[in-house]
């Protein structure tokens, strides 16, 4: 949605207002809990602030009631409020603040309408005092944001790639310090260990469970050295499968 406001009151004395929206959510005990708040424009009376984007889980439905507020920025944060948005229909409601649902502001949008800000009763004015400020939701778009699960369920396939490194930095692969090592007991090295962790999560999102995996600066099984080789020791297919098997037929060669 994006907002803009005319006619703002002004509230500083030696420059004009530094106006900024703050949208609260009505809540069950009848206060608002703010959920979202615009940019502060400053020195400005019109201001136009930058598009923002609600959620359903902030306001919950279209027709839950939101309170909006104009507020004059001040550095020592104590803003002061220059007007509040209410109801086309003039209703009273929650302490004689007005409000407007998501539904509502949808409407003024596409009917090209405003709403008049007004400011509350207060201790010497005993009833609401309506603003020439105006409202306008020069936009408005919904979308709907899909969540993992949707995308899973939908049919949607994970994959992950891996390259392993076989240059010296890694030690004598002999070494029980070394990350290469193979170790007779059948423990996996800390490559394997990664790849392991990762793949087990992933392979569930995958149809086939193979994964791409290379190495590069190691010594391949013609005696060259090369910086990409395949894993599972073939010139073709690049894939291995995430299995115990699958990690015996990769043989981890002699760093560079």
């Amino acid at each position: 949605m994006t907002f803009r406001c005319s006619h703002l009151e002004n509230k500083d004395l030696f420059s004009l207002s530094d106006p900024f929206l703050r949208i609260s959510r009505i809540v069950e005990s009848g206060g608002s809990v703010p959920i979202c708040k615009t940019e502060v424009v400053n020195n400005n009376l019109n201001p136009i602030w930058k598009p923002l984007t609600l959620t359903m889980q902030q306001f919950g439905s279209k027709d839950n009631p939101l309170v909006i507020e104009c507020f004059d920025f001040n550095n020592c944060g104590n803003h002061v409020l220059i007007g509040l948005g209410h109801n086309t229909n003039m209703e009273f409601i929650f302490n004689s603040k007005l409000q407007k649902s998501v539904a509502e502001l949808e409407k003024l949008h596409k009917e090209n309408a405003s709403a008049n800000l007004f400011l509350p009763p207060s201790r010497h004015r005993h009833q609401e005092k309506v603003l020439k400020s105006q409202l306008f939701a020069d936009g408005f778009c919904e979308k709907n944001l899909y969540s993992f699960l949707d995308y899973v369920s939908s049919g949607f396939e994970l994959n992950f790639m891996v390259a392993v490194d076989f240059t010296a930095s890694n030690g004598n692969p002999q070494s029980p310090d070394s990350l290469h090592y193979i170790d007779p007991a059948g423990r996996l090295n800390a490559y394997q260990q990664a790849i392991m962790e990762v793949g087990e999560v992933i392979q569930f999102y995958d149809s086939d469970r193979r994964f791409p995996a290379w190495g590069f600066g190691g010594r391949t099984s013609d005696g060259s050295i090369s910086h990409c080789f395949n894993l599972n020791g073939g010139a073709g297919g690049v894939e291995v499968k995430l299995s115990c098997e699958g990690f015996s037929d990769i043989v981890l060669s002699t760093p560079s």
